[in-house]
């Protein structure tokens, strides 16, 4: 495969800008002449007469550069400090622990590290900004780790594993392309990603997940998932992809106070949901339980559990619950509570600090809808606050213009 020369580390661009004066060389015969350099020694390429006459490396080898020389690549793999991102580099299973290293845009160097069994493979950058384009893993286990490391914001465009991995760890990356791990994956930490971006893992015994900022993300875990911890995740317009699909989650955390959580989730259960921030222009769709639910605010968003997946609107009957058994264990919102649904059969404590009623007129009914309620605890911004436990019969509804407290 071709590349641009702005693709090349600048020693090895030179190098084949050099090559390319000579008649009749092309970008081709230079890259073949170049990497054969780079597979000698200095001192070999360099040597004017070998055993059988003249080094016909010799007439070209003037023109690399001491930094491209000194990195050599031998046996399969690139040595430590060698310059990477024009070829393709299939690293020996040989070795415990093998890196490739390649100049990233802004001279600095990003690592790609396998640890544990299995080959890999990285490809250089092909589109503009990232620092990796594409990494291959093929015969990892759970015994693996896959490491990146570079400076904070460096760019990888794709990761896929045949197999399975212990971990994915580049807490400084952001990935600009899906990522995708047939096999299991226990621990997963990204910086962020780029823009409508999938994450794919396949069957396994749980995943964890830890994302400084992810936005309109789609993570799809064919195995549980242990815990999801974010800064914020984010999707901007409801029409977005941006969502969660596992068949259980123990937790999800978003941690930074002034952010937002606006992502779909899709599970059979949720152990707890906690949001610093902001949840907002979110689906919740939970077959069966729901732990603790806090948020700074809620607005736009829906928290059904045993409620058909069909179901746009609050329940009006006990009949439109589809699995008895649901619940929801608690809902606390800290500030606003503005456009949301929450409904399930039974639904512990409710703590509403704010309604805030909508500035448009909307004869569609927002709120909480329950077979039964422990408690609530509910302050309207104008209207008269609302205290009550043990809440069974449909008489201890609640309304606050179109907001309800529906006792089914």
């Amino acid at each position: 495969m071709e590349y641009p020369l702005q693709y090349y580390p600048a020693p090895l661009a030179r190098l084949l800008e050099e090559l390319m004066k000579l008649p009749g060389i092309g970008i081709k015969s230079a890259q073949r002449i170049a990497f054969h350099i780079l597979k000698c020694s200095p001192e070999i390429a360099r040597r004017p007469h070998g055993k059988l006459g003249p080094n016909p490396c010799s007439q070209y080898a003037k023109a690399v550069p001491d930094c491209l020389c000194s990195a050599t690549i031998q046996h399969g793999y690139v040595a430590p400090g060698a310059p990477f991102g024009t070829f393709e580099v299939a690293i020996n299973a040989s070795t415990a622990r093998r890196t490739v290293l390649r100049a990233a845009e802004n001279g600095a160097t990003v690592s790609v590290t396998l640890s544990g069994p299995g080959t890999i493979k990285v490809y250089p950058a092909v589109i503009h900004g990232s620092d990796v384009g594409r990494i291959e893993l093929d015969g990892t286990t759970l015994a693996s780790t896959l490491s990146v490391r570079g400076p904070r914001g460096s760019y990888v465009n794709a990761i896929v594993a045949t197999g399975s991995l212990g971990a994915i760890n580049a807490p400084d990356v952001m990935l600009d392309g899906n990522l995708t791990v047939a096999g299991a994956l226990r621990r997963l930490k990204l910086r962020s990603n780029g823009s409508e971006n999938t994450i794919t893992v396949g069957p396994g015994p749980g995943l964890s997940v830890s994302i400084g900022r992810a936005g309109r993300l789609t993570l799809d875990s064919a195995a549980p998932i242990r815990s999801i911890v974010v800064g914020e995740w984010t999707r901007s317009d409801a029409a977005r992809p941006s969502g969660i699909t596992a068949p259980s989650i123990g937790s999800i955390t978003a941690t930074f106070p002034g952010s937002r959580f606006e992502a779909d989730v899709t599970t059979t259960s949720l152990g707890a949901a906690r949001f610093a921030g902001a949840l907002s222009l979110s689906t919740f769709r939970v077959s069966g339980k729901i732990g603790p639910v806090s948020a700074g605010s809620m607005s736009a968003t829906r928290i059904f559990a045993g409620v058909p997946d069909t179901a746009a609107a609050l329940p009006t009957a006990v009949a439109d619950f589809t699995n008895p058994a649901a619940s929801i264990a608690s809902l606390t919102v800290r500030h606003d509570f503005t456009t949301s649904l929450v409904a399930a059969p039974q639904i512990g404590r409710v703590s509403l600090s704010s309604i805030l009623l909508p500035v448009t007129s909307d004869p569609h009914p927002f709120g909480v809808a329950a077979d039964t309620v422990r408690s609530a605890h509910i302050a309207a911004t104008t209207g008269l606050p609302f205290r009550a436990a043990h809440l069974e019969v449909p008489t201890a509804d609640y309304k606050y213009g179109n907001f309800i407290l529906d006792v089914l």
